[in-house]
């Protein structure tokens, strides 16, 4: 046979490992998620907790507490997001509303969806509301209430309150098998297909994008049994990620194969891993890091025009701390993207923090390191708790400058051992000015190990007259 045929063999044989895995893959999500979808056959938002909140209800107020128990008062206009599979059963919308408020609203207007709006009467007591939630109002595995009515106050209590609500649920009627939304399933499908893409373009094995894919359905398979409150808009932005990922893998791993040569597909499965790792924390919905209120501020104010900010450090002593807006000056085009403030300041710090192992790579190749060495520094990287840790708490601006520390160190040895190249002295400066416009204390640390290397060259002459003045230049220009 041809090299031409035994290549065109070869890659059908490729495409039918996949294909089946993907269907096997479907199959099994699908009855993963009609077993736990018709064991329980109610969906119910807790009011009372707060990350959850923020993810599933806009408009209400925050929740409290009396003799009745928990509660949230509407504002006029609230909605709320409640996952259920609605895959051809009928399904009720429950509403538990509490006493109102002298003056309070006496109608309460329901919108399911895109679906026709509805009316309802309010009574003047605590009363359990049960609707027939209209065909088609669900889209992917979520509804979208809109709850609107009038609004009145409670002296002192100046908030604009509307209906009390004590309880918002779906339920799903009659006893047949509930599988999931179609929708659902071909997000997932999706993604399992671009995992199986990136699998072939690193270049593996049939069956090693198979078992890549299955494991990968296993963890597709964990938010809708338990998690399922916040399944679809979880999935929805790990779809997401995968897209990114995979546009990433088909235009740039061309690049770096023919930039490295051997290991380079290597490396890219450990940045690949590392961005996954990052993400699937970062992306989930009721996830707020420790100082997300602080980056958020932090990025209004740049949207703003602030470009330099203030603030008591106790890194510092509580002195007052200078705090410039380069990490946020990058996260902006995320909001033209449509990404919501936090998705834009967690999302883009996790890519970002995921795709520096390739700089840890070329660290270590511009220190001659090769093969197994170099793919467990990057493995290491990947992995290593300290970074979660600072995703954790939300050091956005530590994270950003800490992650252009490593390939500033590897141009800087181009720079040293390719004779008279600008172009490294050129990324030199870009890389040491973004990263002096993230953090004064990544500055600081920046400014000590860089002004250290160059006294030590300075001081032991192992520099030429001309290298020594681009490496000068190139720092004193930073």
């Amino acid at each position: 046979m041809s090299p031409s045929g035994t290549q065109q063999s070869a890659g059908a044989t490729q495409f039918v490992w996949l294909a089946a895995t993907l269907a096997l893959a479907l199959v099994a999500l699908a009855v993963a998620g009609a077993a736990r979808a018709s064991a329980v056959r109610e969906t119910r938002l807790p009011l009372d907790d707060r990350l959850l909140a923020a993810a599933l209800l806009a408009g209400f107020h925050e929740p409290e507490q009396d003799g009745r128990g928990g509660y949230r008062w509407a504002t006029g206009d609230a909605r709320a997001w409640i996952a259920h599979p609605w895959a051809g059963v009928a399904t009720a919308f429950v509403l538990g509303a509490g006493p109102g408020v002298p003056g309070g609203p006496t109608e309460l207007t329901l919108a399911f969806g895109a679906t026709p709006p509805v009316t309802i009467a309010l009574a003047p007591e605590p009363r359990r509301y049960r609707l027939l939630v209209p065909p088609g109002a669900s889209r992917l595995g979520s509804l979208l209430v809109g709850l609107r009515s009038a609004t009145a106050t409670l002296p002192p209590d100046i908030r604009a309150l509307g209906v009390r609500v004590e309880e918002l649920a779906a339920r799903s009627l009659g006893g047949a098998v509930i599988w999931p939304a179609p929708g659902l399933l071909l997000i997932q499908g999706a993604m399992l297909a671009l995992v199986g893409l990136m699998a072939w373009r690193v270049g593996a094995p049939a069956p090693g994008a198979a078992v890549a894919m299955l494991a990968v359905a296993c963890l597709l398979a964990l938010p809708p049994l338990f998690a399922p409150l916040v399944a679809p808009l979880y999935l929805w932005r790990l779809a997401a990620g995968v897209v990114l990922l995979a546009a990433a893998t088909l235009v740039g791993m061309p690049w770096l194969e023919r930039a490295w040569g051997a290991g380079a597909r290597a490396i890219w499965v450990a940045m690949l891993l590392a961005c996954g790792l990052r993400l699937t924390g970062a992306l989930y919905p009721p996830f707020a890091a420790y100082d997300l209120g602080l980056n958020l501020g932090r990025l209004a104010a740049t949207v703003g025009g602030t470009l330099v900010a203030t603030n008591e450090s106790f890194e510092f002593g509580g002195g007052l701390t200078v705090y410039p807006s380069g990490p946020y000056v990058v996260l902006m085009p995320g909001l033209l993207a449509g990404l919501t403030p936090k998705l834009a300041v967690q999302g883009g710090i996790a890519l970002l923090d995921g795709l520096a192992t390739l700089g840890v790579a070329a660290l270590g190749r511009a220190l001659g390191v090769r093969g197994p060495a170099l793919l467990f520094a990057c493995l290491a990287y990947a992995a290593a708790p300290i970074s979660l840790t600072t995703l954790y708490y939300g050091h956005t601006a530590q994270a950003f400058g800490q992650a252009l520390m490593a390939p500033l160190a590897a141009v800087l040895l181009l720079g040293l051992g390719n004779g008279g190249r600008w172009w490294p002295w050129l990324l030199a400066w870009a890389l040491l000015s973004a990263a002096l416009l993230s953090h004064i204390g990544v500055s600081i640390l920046a400014g000590a190990w860089l002004g250290l290397a160059w006294l030590a060259l300075t001081v032991r002459r192992t520099l030429d007259g001309p290298t020594w003045w681009r490496l000068t230049v190139a720092l004193g220009a930073g």
